[in-house]
């Protein structure tokens, strides 16, 4: 490649890059090399990249090269993600030093601060743990145009070998220019991307400033209520369901109570259908990252994954659940009086919901409509706070407008059983039952034992701003954000419940021609038998609960037909 080094011609970050490394006769087997891109002007930042070394092949060879087919090498081209496409080039990178406070607030001000005018790498090569070593950078040298910065070692080298008109640089420079070809390098401008030592693109950053989020849980599907479950501060106490919803609770035709910081479940059918809502919000929105010309990202929709726990004795983790989180909408107030301790109300507050969602979203209508209502001091308006996390009677006054983007992700639980037969429902879990006393004079068939659900993790995508570490409730302090139900549990091993359940007969028919059979071998035959009777073994119990408790999928049907 023609490395250009003046200071008029510098490469873009766009601008192909081809290296080819050839190794000697003493190279005889194929072995990993690791090749670095190293910024090394004060910065002395580097990106990794794995490939092999191999015979090399005349087809990815040019003209000048094809000598060096049937040696070992290999041809790399350093690359790139970026938003949806990968590109060939040189990633600029920056140090996260440089984002600390007291230095720059944005790429942008690091642009303009001309800290990417003259971008200095160099590339390595590195085979297993031998040492590293710098690939010198071959150029072409025209009469009278001395556009190479060469290292004058390496020109009495070349001299003392009666190499005319090629010279060898081991640096080359990059300059990112923002108003070249339309602007498109400006989009590179992203934090996140610059500082990041991979050339897979991470999100970025897109949920700032304060955040917090709210667990619901709805039972029993569509037009079901959902509960909000995270504890609030209501007259002077600590609830986790508003009057209204305990009631709606109840209408479920369970017998639920609270107790302390639970909501208990005395009555539970593992039928059931349960949906966990996920709102929530941020103070601050970095869109301007997801709408850049070569990103195209959107960020009104963002994937995003909720692992949930089993919070008895030691925490079990217990499978993850994907969605993503969806725009609802802004909310905004103006409180300048701050909270009437004596009306239990905002003052001057102002409050107001612009609902992004029209007519889309059917699921989200009920928050929709409480955020809606957020600024009445009723008990609609109340839950609609609680979402927001405006509700908290100890929360100091403030000045000025307020505002928080609101988004909400919905997963439907469901599981796949032992028996292969896909569940739409909660999956249980955990080391339950070695860490729960039991009655020693009840059956075992009849022993009932309690699982607590709670939120292991809640993360969006990348980088782009939720997760369990930097999630913090006003008012709610425990590990699990707010989700703690107690469920009671039958004997798991019992055939009547859900992933006791065999196939539809006529799937088990087509197991038997696979795996019942008369050329099948006897463990197939096993297979198909537990497959085709009710209920579970206290060693498939342990199994499923313990071993494969993170797993809402275990071993498909398909797996079994060649065994």
């Amino acid at each position: 490649m023609p490395i250009i080094a003046n200071k008029l011609k510098r490469l873009t970050p766009f601008t192909p890059i081809r290296v080819l490394v050839v190794f000697n006769d003493t190279m005889t087997a194929i072995a990993p090399i690791t090749l670095k891109v190293t910024r090394c002007d004060g910065v002395n930042n580097e990106l990794a990249y794995k490939e092999l070394v191999r015979p090399l092949v005349e087809s990815e060879l040019l003209e000048s090269e094809k000598h060096f087919a049937g040696k070992f090498g290999c041809v790399f081209t350093p690359f790139f993600q970026l938003g949806p496409k990968t590109y060939l080039g040189t990633k600029p990178m920056v140090h996260k030093e440089a984002f600390y406070p007291f230095m720059h607030d944005s790429a942008l001000e690091y642009y303009r601060a001309k800290n990417f005018a003259d971008m200095r790498y160099y590339i390595s090569a590195q085979v297993g743990s031998s040492r590293e070593v710098v690939l010198p950078l071959m150029g072409e040298r025209e009469e009278n145009n001395d556009e190479m910065i060469f290292d004058s070692g390496y020109l009495n080298i070349l001299n003392g070998l009666g190499i005319k008109n090629k010279y060898i640089a081991t640096d080359f420079y990059v300059d990112l220019n923002t108003e070249r070809d339309g602007g498109n390098e400006e989009s590179l401008l992203i934090k996140d991307f610059l500082t990041s030592k991979s050339s897979s693109f991470v999100r970025p950053e897109l949920f700032a400033g304060e955040k917090s989020v709210r667990i619901l849980v709805r039972f029993g599907g569509e037009g079901k209520p959902y509960l909000i479950t995270s504890k609030i501060q209501r007259q002077g106490h600590s609830i986790r369901l508003f009057e209204s919803q305990f009631d709606a609770a109840q209408s479920l035709g369970f017998k639920v109570r609270q107790f302390g910081d639970g909501i208990i479940f005395d009555d539970f059918d593992w039928n059931t259908k349960v949906d966990i809502m996920v709102v929530a919000t941020c103070t601050k929105l970095e869109s301007e990252n997801y709408t850049k010309t070569l990103i195209g990202l959107n960020w009104r929709s963002v994937p995003c994954e909720l692992t949930l726990q089993q919070t008895i004795g030691i925490n079990d983790v217990g499978p993850t659940y994907k969605s993503r989180l969806y725009y609802l909408g802004k909310a905004t107030r103006n409180a300048n009086k701050g909270y009437n301790q004596a009306l239990n109300r905002w003052e001057d507050d102002n409050y107001q919901f612009d609902d992004s969602t029209g007519a889309k979203f059917r699921e989200y209508r009920e928050f929709v409509e409480l955020l809606n209502k957020a600024g009445h001091s009723n008990d609609r308006g109340m839950q609609g706070r609680a979402l927001l996390n405006w509700h908290d009677r100890s929360a100091k006054a403030f000045a000025g407008e307020e505002q928080v983007f609101v988004f909400a992700a919905n997963f439907s639980l469901k599981y796949e059983s032992p028996k292969r037969v896909e569940v739409n429902g909660l999956r249980p879990f955990g080391e339950i039952f070695t860490n729960q006393f039991s009655d020693i004079y009840t059956s075992e068939e009849d022993r009932v034992y309690n699982m607590e659900l709670g939120v292991a993790s809640f993360n969006s995508a990348g980088n782009s701003g939720f997760n369990f570490n930097d999630i913090g409730s006003m008012t709610d302090k425990t590990s699990n954000h707010g989700l703690q139900l107690k469920l009671p549990l039958p004997n798991p091993t019992n055939s009547d419940l859900p992933w006791g359940k065999t196939l539809p007969e006529a799937d088990l028919k087509e197991l038997a021609a696979k795996l019942n059979g008369e050329h099948s071998t006897p463990s197939q035959k096993e297979v198909y038998k537990r497959l085709s009777e009710e209920g579970l073994t206290e060693g498939e119990v342990k199994q499923w609960f313990i071993e494969d408790a993170t797993k809402s999928k275990v071993k498909p049907l398909g797996a079994f037909k060649n065994e």
